[in-house]
């Protein structure tokens, strides 16, 4: 070797110090001890084992069960798998020298089983699609992400402040932990919080998609054109361009493009742009724009319509639905608390508002039938009374005309609050009865079988009949 250079061999055993090698140093049995010099081949051991003190490494290699124990040194790789350093370390990419980068740190983060002395060097050689892994607390004030990959903060809590700059169709997703500072996206990409993840704000600059599947973001502020998507989890309050919610809880939620909710419940929504609904449960819905709006099933406590746009409503229910906006409201389904007035209201052709009595909170509806049996609807009352088994209930869903209806089957007809005009003509059989409840009778009702008639439970009839061997019976009504 070169001068200066001292070996010596106790029991076997070879010591290196202050010596440069270019070739290759090998033992299978006999241990090895490196103190310093700088090692461009290649250092192979077997069954041996390697303590490295100090020095450079170009290539560690093992052929067996050894293992090389470090204490210091620096390294050309961080040769995971083949290193033993002490508890809490690992050869980490901190070193400035550009051959030999890796040395002894604390392990911060991971990529594999590569080790980094900071969350900030790991994001950075983050490869597409890896996954960087926070193993110990970082208090890095800002975190640069310029590629697609996923953030798993491992349970620990990140103070600082992530901006994403991946490209477009590439997502930063962040994962097990919580971000007490900001995820901002100012490219293209998407960031996404998923898994027990938790951010107190989550804000886009630009074109980017911001998501919540599974985490919790506190605040969300879209300040770009680009999209806010709610799959599952939870969003404390958002505010920007355009929403897409199909599962999770979102609280207080302003929109000035499209709103799109398929799931999940919205505690208040308000969109100056175009709203569709087809599923989910909402509080408070504010339509405010000038676009064309589509519910088709939701349910809405109440929604207020204050804008130019066209709002159709083919299903869903509403329990309070106010318009004091100029644009069209036409109604084609659904089920309401009251009946929707107004000068810009338009229901379907041969449509009108009736109470079918299967919703107590939204017991509106719009038909072109007048009466029903549970889910059955009928054209008139005479059919639907026609149809009637023993034991069901005929429900009279709009004020009726109609000249004469029989009834020959026991059972109960809820006139729900409406007028019957014409005569009832009872035939049921002996030992049975017909209840007529909820509602008023203007024209008379003939008992002409053998039965009973009861007028009960909020029920008037103008005249009450009995033409045979029959029982009239008023209980509860008038």
């Amino acid at each position: 070797g070169a001068p200066g250079t001292t070996a010596t061999f106790p029991n076997g055993a070879v010591r290196f110090e202050n010596m440069k090698v270019t070739g290759t140093v090998w033992s299978d049995e006999h241990p090895l001890t490196f103190v310093s010099g700088t090692y461009e081949g290649t250092i192979s051991i077997g069954a041996a084992s390697a303590t490295i003190l100090a020095g450079k490494y170009a290539s560690l290699v093992h052929t067996g069960t050894g293992l090389f124990v470090v204490k210091g040194g620096a390294f050309a790789g961080s040769f995971s798998g083949l290193v033993s350093p002490p508890s809490g370390y690992a050869l980490v990419r901190a070193g400035t020298d550009p051959v030999y980068p890796w040395t002894l740190g604390r392990v911060v983060a991971r990529i594999g089983e590569d080790g980094y002395p900071t969350f900030a060097a790991a994001c950075s050689a983050v490869l597409a699609g890896q996954t960087v892994v926070l193993v110990d607390e970082a208090d890095e004030s800002e975190i640069l992400l310029t590629r697609g990959c996923t953030i798993d903060l491992g349970g620990h809590t990140f103070a600082g402040h992530f901006i994403c700059t991946n490209a477009i169709s590439t997502t930063v997703a962040f994962t097990n932990g919580k971000v007490t500072g900001e995820i901002s996206v100012v490219g293209r990409g998407a960031a996404s919080v998923s898994n027990a993840c938790t951010v107190a704000t989550l804000h886009g600059e630009s074109a980017g998609m911001l998501r919540v599947d599974g985490g919790t973001a506190t605040s969300v502020v879209q300040d770009g054109t680009g999209k806010l998507i709610l799959m599952s989890g939870t969003i404390g309050q958002a505010t920007g361009a355009s929403f897409t919610m199909a599962g999770g809880t979102a609280g207080t939620v302003s929109m000035t493009d499209a709103s799109v909710v398929s799931g999940g419940t919205v505690t208040s929504l308000t969109s100056s742009g175009s709203v569709k609904l087809t599923g989910g449960t909402l509080g408070t819905l504010t339509v405010a724009g000038s676009a064309l709006s589509t519910m088709t099933d939701a349910v809405v406590d109440s929604l207020v319509h204050t804008g130019t746009g066209r709002v159709t409503v083919n299903g869903g229910s509403y329990r309070s639905f106010t318009t004091t906006g100029t644009g069209a409201v036409v109604l084609r389904g659904g089920r309401y608390g009251a009946p929707v007035t107004g000068e810009n209201v338009t229901l379907t052709d041969g449509y009108r508002w009736v109470q079918d009595g299967q919703d107590a909170i939204c017991p509106w509806i719009l038909s072109n039938q007048i009466a029903c049996i549970g889910d059955r609807f009928f054209g008139t009352l005479a059919e639907a009374c026609a149809a009637a088994a023993v034991g069901e209930k005929v429900s009279l869903l709009a004020d009726d005309d109609e000249s004469e209806v029989l009834v020959k089957n026991k059972c109960v007809i809820d006139f729900c609050g409406n007028v019957f005009s014409g005569t009832l003509v009872c035939t049921n059989a002996i030992s049975t009865t017909v209840v007529l409840v909820n509602g008023r009778l203007t024209g008379e009702v003939s008992v002409v079988g053998r039965g009973a008639v009861s007028v009960s439970n909020d029920c008037t009839v103008a005249m009450l009949r009995g033409k045979s061997a029959v029982m009239l019976r008023v209980d509860g009504g008038t």
